[in-house]
């Protein structure tokens, strides 16, 4: 039987994580530059777990603010999206017909000369795209947990401040509020 796990608390390092591994940075890397409190890198089996937590933790989410589409995307790895077959890259065609040398505009209007006025050579491959859409999932959700974060603060400030907690220094001097000293009279 599996156990149910609390949901993580995401931080903008995991959110950081999450965009290098959309964007095909080396895993260890990534983990040693945003996660490295989470552990070391070295246990590959850990790393991909985490990345199967946070993608199921985040679809979550997005299923909670009624975006399942944006649920599927996050779920959905770029490396197992494949090309569309046919055309050949832009930079694949400069290379074959010798237009290297030639400016992106000049190379452009080649491919549509050789293929066709139908193609869109600006349009960028489907890995591409999953990747983009993907990226901006991801700021949606961070500004999600954000605005989260900023509600939960608020109530905690109010609260501290109704009873006699004025600011950080206070907390520190001896016989003020949350050391066992008297609350002083709000006036």
């Amino acid at each position: 039987m599996a156990v149910a796990t609390a949901p993580r608390k995401f931080t903008p390092g995991h959110f950081a994580f999450m965009r290098a591994v959309v964007q095909g940075i080396d895993l260890r890397a990534s983990w040693d530059r945003y996660l490295r409190t989470e552990g070391e890198h070295e246990d590959l089996r850990k790393v991909r777990s985490t990345i199967a937590r946070m993608r199921t933790e985040f679809a979550a989410a997005a299923r909670r603010h009624e975006r399942p589409g944006t649920a599927r995307l996050i779920l959905v790895e770029a490396d197992n999206v494949g090309e569309a077959p046919g055309l050949p890259s832009l930079a694949a065609f400069a290379a074959e017909r010798g237009l290297e040398d030639f400016s992106e505009r000049e190379q452009q209007q080649a491919f549509v000369e050789a293929y066709g006025p139908g193609t869109d050579v600006e349009r960028k491959s489907r890995r591409a795209r999953l990747i983009r859409r993907q990226l901006e999932a991801l700021q949606w959700l961070e500004r999600l947990v954000a605005a989260r974060r900023r509600w939960r603060v608020a109530p905690d400030h109010q609260r501290q401040l109704r009873f006699g907690r004025r600011r950080p220094a206070d907390e520190r001097k001896p016989g003020a509020a949350g050391l066992g000293g008297a609350v002083p009279p709000s006036r």
